[in-house]
């Protein structure tokens, strides 16, 4: 499985994909996961280099297959503001 690749895009995260199994795996914003396949590999790249992830992940992937709902993915702690020391 490659390693998660953040995707600012719309409500999606970050995505991985697994070659072997042809797996992509998708987090959303609201931590949850789902999995896609078969996914091809050239799709998985056009993914990571459409100008707009959301947009062909709508219309080329969620719409042509079903996604597997994962386990969540775990909340890290929020970030502390470095400038919070400075004005609090």
């Amino acid at each position: 499985m490659s390693s998660w690749r953040p995707l600012c895009s719309g409500p999606l995260r970050a995505a991985c994909y697994d070659e072997q199994t042809q797996t992509l795996q998708i987090e959303f914003d609201d931590g949850s996961r789902k999995a896609y396949a078969p996914i091809a590999l050239e799709t998985w790249r056009r993914l990571l280099a459409a100008p707009s992830p959301w947009s062909y992940f709508r219309e080329c992937i969620a719409e042509e297959i079903q996604g597997r709902t994962l386990a969540r993915a775990p909340k890290s702690a929020p970030k502390k503001n470095p400038l919070d020391d400075l004005f609090s």
